[in-house]
């Protein structure tokens, strides 16, 4: 399996000319209100943001992956305090969120024990 270590921007990000990216998008009039709600948050409210848009976008690779034939496993429990060193990342600028090994299955999977929906779901 091929080992993918998942990293999103965190600090510099909001750093990029993002007028020049989204020229002649309508998106250049939604950046004046939206990027200074970004600027102004703390080091940990940008992480939860991290996580849940890598999280998802996590979900959207696994997903493709498999409709081309390969298998993944996501992997939370690794060395994230010095991994982005240890590869040459600036840990300052990116957060490492998962580790996600993709490729083709040596053998079928062994079973696992699901909740149904209706025992874990709840409609407000």
């Amino acid at each position: 399996m091929l080992p993918v270590i998942l990293f999103m921007f965190l600090r510099a990000l909001f750093r990029y000319n993002w007028q020049k990216m989204w020229k002649g998008t309508y998106h250049i009039y939604r950046a004046d209100w939206i990027l200074p709600y970004y600027k102004n948050l703390s080091r940990e409210g940008m992480k939860d943001i991290v996580n849940i848009d890598s999280s998802l976008m996590a979900m959207q690779l696994m997903l493709t992956a498999k409709a081309h034939g390969y298998d993944t496993n996501p992997i939370g429990g690794f060395d994230k305090e010095n991994i982005a060193d240890i590869i040459g990342y600036d840990s300052d600028r990116y957060l490492p969120v998962l580790a996600i090994a993709i490729g083709k299955k040596a053998q079928d999977a062994h079973d696992s024990v699901r909740l149904r929906i209706d025992d874990v779901r709840e409609f407000l």
